[in-house]
């Protein structure tokens, strides 16, 4: 199931009281005019050889004429007791043309393609499109890479159609092993586990 961020939050308020811990990859990270841009060069799931702009703090919004990718990473939050994990994603459009679907892929090396989002009927709100997936609960099956203690990449794959023509953009996401044991950390703390 797939719910939109303003699903999610009325679901949040209405539901029990949730804590939102959001672990936003990446992202959005500011470049500020010191920071050195460069690619990264890595073979996606599909066997394509992409080049992605990082700096030294970590990947950096990939854009294209078309599009931004905005948001590509997870967030946390607590009902019933239980800390949940949902992947969220958000892009901005650049042009004004009928946008026809948008389709968002894990494509993480080393791993099998998995469409995470098929979205044949994209809402955009002032060129903002959003989705975020169901939350699941934080374990070593749903999650293995976030008991890894060692940094884990992410490469999702954002297919756009709009009336005429199709583009492809990929946004790569880090987590630190820092970063990770903090989720742990957080999960023990409000689970008992």
């Amino acid at each position: 199931m797939i719910v939109s961020l303003r699903q999610s939050a009325k679901m949040k308020r209405h539901s029990m009281k949730c804590l939102i811990l959001i672990i936003l990859c990446f992202f959005i990270l500011p470049v500020s005019a010191h920071a050195l841009e460069k690619l990264y060069e890595m073979k996606t799931s599909e066997g394509i050889t992409v080049q992605l702009p990082v700096t030294d703090a970590g990947p950096i919004p990939t854009e294209n004429k078309v599009a931004k990718i905005e948001v590509a990473g997870f967030g946390i939050l607590k009902q019933n007791n239980k800390p949940l994990l949902y992947w969220s994603f958000g892009l901005t459009l650049k042009e004004d043309k009928m946008l026809k679907l948008i389709r968002v892929s894990d494509v993480t090396p080393e791993s099998e393609t998995i469409v995470l989002i098929n979205d044949d009927t994209p809402i955009i709100e002032k060129n903002y499109w959003e989705k975020s997936l169901e939350p699941k609960e934080i374990n070593r099956e749903n999650f293995p890479w976030l008991y890894q203690a060692k940094p884990t990449i992410k490469l999702f794959k954002f297919t756009i159609e709009l009336e005429g023509q199709q583009t492809e953009l990929y946004q790569l996401a880090w987590y630190s092993r820092q970063a990770k044991a903090k989720v742990i950390q957080y999960i023990k703390k409000n689970s008992g586990g």
